[in-house]
């Protein structure tokens, strides 16, 4: 007896789940099932090939630097990691043909920097000269980037930007 009732709620719930789910954009397992493409038939691409992670990366939208000796200068840092840097003090960069100068309150930060073919290439210079505090977010996002640095572009809004495998960093001419 119990049986045949669980049969007969099974016999009822079943097309009224198939309903819901199909009200949702879903199907309902043994639709699914049915519905799909044997693996052999299927023209539709890979899952995977339909992911956001194979979409590739944008592209530079700047003008490339290849020359460091046009870089020498002094910069306003305004970004790093993709986040606007809004401190109480500036943080401002010095730049040669030999290197970056960070300087950040009582916190200087310092690069090597030069062309490996058409690959840029950054070593950080320690020690640091520092005040002893650690390094706020928006310094740490500036090591991360240049530590990881690959490329150096001129952007439309004519700022310069250190960019590569760790983020970038954004300077604007003072």
């Amino acid at each position: 007896m119990r049986v045949a009732h669980v049969a007969r709620t099974l016999a009822f719930a079943a097309p009224l789940l198939a309903a819901a789910l199909a009200a949702c954009g879903q199907r309902a397992p043994e639709q699914a099932e049915q519905a799909a493409p044997s693996p052999a038939t299927s023209t539709a691409a890979p899952a995977a090939d339909r992911s956001p992670a194979a979409v590739p990366p944008p592209q530079p939208s700047g003008t490339p630097i290849t020359d460091l000796v046009a870089l020498a200068g002094e910069y306003r840092v305004a970004g790093a990691g993709g986040r606007e840097i809004d401190l109480p003090h500036a943080i401002t960069a010095r730049i040669d043909d030999t290197g970056v100068l960070v300087d950040s309150g009582c916190v200087q930060l310092s690069w090597v920097w030069f062309f490996e073919d058409s690959r840029l290439v950054t070593e950080q210079l320690f020690p640091r000269a520092s005040c002893g505090r650690m390094l706020l977010p928006e310094e740490e996002a500036i090591v991360t980037a240049m530590n990881g640095a690959v490329a150096v572009e001129r952007t439309p809004a004519n700022g310069i930007e250190i960019r590569g495998e760790n983020g970038s960093v954004l300077l604007f001419g003072q």
